[in-house]
């Protein structure tokens, strides 16, 4: 029943604004970690970036998130 639900969604919602972290999709092969750092401290200061990576070979999948960009930077990406 969502009407049960929805005070934890709330909850969830609230604590989850806390965290100024953004998923970037989509990245080439042949980018780096650091690569894609230096396109995103274009737009402010940030203290993460780390793409998901094969267990098996090490290279990348073509995702990952960058952590800790301020509110104000954060905002123009998720619109």
């Amino acid at each position: 029943n969502i009407g049960q639900a929805q005070p934890i969604i709330d909850q969830l919602a609230e604590e989850a604004r806390a965290y100024n972290r953004i998923y970037v999709a989509c990245i080439h092969p042949d980018l780096s970690d650091d690569d894609i750092k230096s396109v995103f401290e274009a737009f402010g200061k940030i203290k993460s970036c780390m793409l998901a990576r094969e267990p098996t070979t090490g290279k990348h999948k073509g995702y990952g998130f960058i952590g800790e960009l301020s509110r104000k930077h954060c905002k123009p990406y998720v619109e």
